[in-house]
């Protein structure tokens, strides 16, 4: 939220808390009533401007969450296909050395954990 904003925002804060002092004020005394009736349409057009800037900042917010969201998502997208094509390499090394077609010369323990890794 930018400084213009941050004012705006805290002379309505000010003004919704002066306005319910007033309207306090105009339970004191039916003399006071139209007094008590402006603050209170005052105060209800208040609170909605209120409202609708808190909107309008939760709305930002959420665009630029989802928007991360989605970037994290091709990002995970990307990983998952580099693990798809590093398998299918170990897959096809294996079938090749299973088939007796290349020789390793692989550690058996190395050997085994590329396997485990293939499933």
């Amino acid at each position: 939220m930018g400084p213009q904003n941050e004012r705006k925002q805290r002379c309505i804060e000010y003004a919704i808390t002066a306005l319910e002092l007033l309207e306090k004020i105009g339970d004191a005394s039916d003399v006071l009533a139209p007094l008590k009736a402006v603050c209170g349409v005052t105060l209800a057009i208040l609170n909605t401007i209120e409202v609708g800037m808190l909107s309008r900042l939760l709305l930002r917010h959420t665009y630029r969450c989802t928007q991360a969201m989605d970037r994290n998502k091709e990002s995970w997208n990307e990983v998952l296909d580099t693990i798809h094509k590093h398998r299918s390499l170990f897959e096809r090394q294996i079938s090749l050395a299973n088939s007796d077609q290349i020789s390793l010369n692989l550690d058996p323990e190395l050997l085994a954990s590329i396997q485990i890794y293939a499933r």
